[in-house]
């Protein structure tokens, strides 16, 4: 039987896993139906620079990865990425940074200052603001209550 913490911590990571997926169908459906040819370049220049952004190098360096891929410069992607995400690439990046460093803090035993610097943290203390303010609690806390869980 699953206890409150259980069914909690694993609604989280399954929210988390199908938040990733619908972001993915949607981003392929948003960039993939563009009928203007004007655009459909852009679409698909911005949708292999987003499939390029799941590796972990290109998360970790983040929007000057995005505008190297993509060949844009930093006001044009804004502009392609809030029209056809409805986002800017920096809410992008955070929230790959954050989906990385969740995987890395649950599936490593690296510390967190590592996770921090592979997820592309400018600072461990920034990586932990982010994280408690996306989870509700330090990366340390979620590992040890995952510890605790699973164990």
């Amino acid at each position: 039987t699953l206890t409150i913490s259980d069914h909690e911590e694993k609604e989280m990571y399954y929210n988390l896993i199908l938040g990733e997926i619908f972001h993915s169908i949607a981003v392929q459906h948003n960039l993939r139906n563009i009928t203007s040819t004007r655009f459909s370049q852009a679409a698909a220049t911005l949708y292999s620079a987003l499939e390029q952004m799941n590796d972990q190098k290109n998360i970790a360096e983040g929007i000057p990865a995005l505008q190297r891929i993509s060949g844009y410069s930093k006001s044009q992607l804004c502009r392609l990425m809030k029209k056809y995400l409805g986002k800017t690439p920096r809410e992008y990046v955070i929230n790959k940074r954050i989906n990385l460093s969740y995987n890395l803090v649950m599936h490593t035993c690296l510390s967190i200052a590592d996770i921090s610097e592979k997820s592309g943290f400018s600072s461990e203390s920034h990586f932990i603001s982010v994280f408690k303010k996306e989870f509700g609690i330090t990366p340390a806390q979620k590992r040890k209550e995952d510890s605790l869980i699973n164990h």
